[in-house]
């Protein structure tokens, strides 16, 4: 395995884990000419052929079984600047050299380097055919053959003996010509605008049709590097490049059929809203319009992102579909079922682009599969996963949210209205307590004021009970009555404690003199005049009628 800076290693599992491992590493300490390795062939004889990037040699190693080694140099050129692009093992076991600066052909046996090729620029690539000759894929001319002494014109208007070049206006599709491919009657080349494959009339050594198979017909991508496509055992072409492999299938091989297999579909091209999108790029991802489009890594070589998520703004979506069946992509037929949004399969004719427009949030699975005829029944299938993720107002977490807003909501509310309550209690509280000392404080004024009250009605009870017995002692005793009138009796009844109304009784010379008197007025005044009154009657009785002479006293 050749390397950028460390040599060659050499990869083996005959170990006792039996896994690849490098056993050794052969490198400029080992008396290579360069670590900088650009190309190694094997020739048939089992030696490796090194070519190096800015060296003027290249080196021939000799490896043995034990992985013993012995390394030759050959100078090719004095150009400092002379890059090996490919290196092939000609007639006579002569080794073909090419490079950005020309072509070379170098005789091991002497050591001679042939510059008679060098005026070919920008070759990359280098093959054999059938009879010897040697076809050159350039960059920027398209292919270039160039004959041994066979006389053989791949085209009419071609010479013998002489180069013939191939190029767009011989129908290929791209003057870049990064690998050559030989067949038993084909000859493939691999482009960066696709397959070009060569029919040639091996017999009379005549190219008789040209047919190109690109981008929409499978071919994976258009990034592809120098000699990087190879033959497996079952005589398919797999090609690398910077996305990946491509397997192409000869469906012109009689030997092969392409029901033998059925097609393998896969999605090389996503589309979000009509729009290509480099799903490699991941500064589209961090900020603008695709910011909230997720992923998480890559499915295939063509990077197709893995469980994509989409948001509710770039809900429209587009697949371009392949097959690992190139040469009849234009005929294939696709059926496939949106699961979670179709309710039957859809099918599309010779056509192979999906759309979803306007796609409701949810999860998703895309299931495909392809035919060349409408019989899907054993084909296989291909699934895949994506989501819409819904607007935030429509997503659990802001029901979540809206709920615990809620209940956030009615908790402080009622602890809000319970501290209100409290609060507007306390100050009922507070204005009770207040009207409550108020009234108490009025209590006990009125308390204060009717002890005074009472205690002023005592002094006047006590002076009006005082007065009551000196009325008492002033009225006249009542066994003066009885004595002269023996059926009599005295209802004295005062309103308030002492009266105006009395009775005076007086006995002068036995003679009674009695009177029932109503003074004018009631309680206090009453007795007052009452009190005047009987000293105007004792005045009276002493000064006037103790006088006069005595009235017979008459018995009843």
């Amino acid at each position: 395995m050749r390397t950028v800076g460390g040599g060659i290693s050499i990869i083996s599992k005959e170990n006792t884990q039996k896994q690849l491992q490098v056993t050794k590493t052969i490198s400029e300490t080992n008396n290579l000419t360069s670590n900088f390795v650009s190309y190694i062939y094997k020739a048939s004889n089992g030696a490796l052929w090194i070519g190096y990037q800015s060296n003027s040699k290249i080196d021939r190693v000799i490896l043995n079984k034990d992985f013993s080694y012995s390394i030759t140099s050959f100078p090719i050129t004095d150009l400092v600047n002379f890059n090996v692009t490919c290196l092939m093992e000609g007639l006579d076991n002569n080794i073909w050299i090419s490079s950005n600066e020309g072509v070379w052909k170098l005789i091991p046996k002497t050591g001679y380097v042939d510059n008679e090729f060098t005026f070919f620029k920008n070759v990359q690539t280098i093959a054999k055919d059938w009879n010897g000759n040697i076809w050159l894929g350039t960059s920027n001319v398209g292919a270039i053959i160039l004959k041994n002494k066979f006389q053989a014109r791949y085209f009419d208007k071609g010479q013998p003996n002489t180069f013939e070049k191939i190029t767009t206006k011989d129908g290929i599709s791209s003057n870049c010509v990064n690998t050559i491919l030989m067949g038993k009657d084909l000859v493939w080349f691999i482009s960066n605008n696709g397959i070009n494959e060569l029919k040639i009339d091996t017999y009379l050594n005549k190219i008789k049709e040209v047919k190109s198979y690109n981008k929409g017909q499978g071919f994976a991508s258009y990034d592809n590097k120098a000699n990087t496509a190879v033959f497996d055992d079952n005589g398919y072409v797999w090609i690398g490049s910077v996305e990946g492999l491509t397997q192409y299938q000869n469906i012109n091989d009689s030997e092969k059929s392409t029901n033998q297999k059925q097609a393998a579909v896969f999605i090389n091209n996503i589309l979000i809203e009509n729009k290509f999108i480099d799903w490699s790029d991941s500064s589209l991802f961090s900020s603008g319009d695709y910011s909230a489009i997720s992923f998480d890594g890559f499915l295939n070589w063509y990077k197709m992102p893995k469980d994509l998520k989409l948001d509710y703004t770039h809900n429209t979506i587009q697949f371009n579909l392949n097959t690992d069946n190139i040469a009849e992509q234009k005929q294939m037929n696709y059926s496939y079922k949106l699961i979670g949004f179709d309710k039957d399969w859809v099918q599309l004719f010779s056509f192979n682009e999906i759309t979803y427009r306007n796609l409701p949030a949810g999860d998703y699975s895309l299931v495909i599969k392809a035919s060349l005829s409408n019989d899907f029944s054993n084909a296989k299938e291909y699934t895949y996963h994506f989501s819409v993720t819904p607007p935030f107002w429509k997503t659990k977490t802001f029901y979540i949210i809206i709920g615990l807003g809620f209940v956030a909501f009615l908790y402080f509310f009622v602890v809000n209205r319970e501290k209100r309550l409290k609060r507007e209690k306390q100050k009922l509280e507070l204005q009770v307590k207040a009207r409550t000392s108020e009234i108490e404080s009025k209590k006990k004024e009125i308390e204060l004021q009717n002890v005074l009250i009472q205690g002023i009605n005592k002094d006047l009870t006590d002076s009006i009970k005082y007065a009551q017995r000196i009325q008492e002692t002033i009225l006249p005793n009542l066994t003066i009555l009885s004595k002269y009138f023996k059926d009599s009796f005295l209802f004295y009844k005062p309103r308030n404690i002492v009266s105006g109304d009395y009775y005076w009784i007086k006995e002068i010379d036995d003679l009674v003199y009695v009177s029932f008197v109503d003074c004018t007025g009631h309680g206090v005044p009453s007795a007052f005049m009452s009190l005047i009154s009987i000293s105007i009657l004792n005045e009276s009785i002493n000064v006037n009628i103790s006088r006069i002479v005595q009235p017979r006293c008459w018995s009843f």
